[in-house]
């Protein structure tokens, strides 16, 4: 199985692409991939990542600098983070070591952030942040067939 987690919050615009790329993951309907879109990762993502062999994590980046869309292999934090790095409950690595300590296993895991530049109240998307959301499709779609 592979798992594709999406988060951020889907009322600060262009924060909202990782949800909005895993609800399209998940309206493809591919068996074998579960698609999660939640405001913030949390330990109950756990019992999920210990049954996949892929994570595909993605989310939103202010970065006025970037253009396109990263993509990161991750590795389990094994020491994690005394406090998050930011407003998200934990961070993509701190979740795959949760997994790990729970479970005894962590999947090969990415990071795919999308650049975006407005993060404020509202629901639109910055052009930005709209063209990032097809590279993350794309990216999301090679990643899990290569997987």
């Amino acid at each position: 199985m592979k798992v594709v987690i999406g988060y951020g919050s889907t009322l600060h615009s262009d924060d909202a692409v990782g949800c909005r790329v895993a609800e399209i993951v998940q309206a493809w309907q591919w068996h074998e991939v579960l698609a999660i879109a939640t405001p913030q990762l949390l330990p109950e993502h756990a019992a999920a990542l210990a049954q996949a062999e892929l994570a595909v994590f993605v989310d939103a980046i202010d970065d006025p600098e970037a253009n396109g869309c990263g993509i990161d292999r991750l590795i389990p934090n094994l020491v994690p983070d005394a406090a998050p790095a930011s407003n998200h409950f934990s961070s993509p690595q701190n979740l795959l070591a949760l997994t790990h300590k729970l479970f005894g296993v962590a999947p090969m895991a990415y990071q795919v952030a999308i650049p975006g530049r407005n993060f404020g109240l509202g629901f639109g998307l910055s052009s930005v942040a709209a063209h990032g959301i097809e590279t993350a499709l794309w990216a999301v779609k090679g990643l899990c067939a290569a997987g």
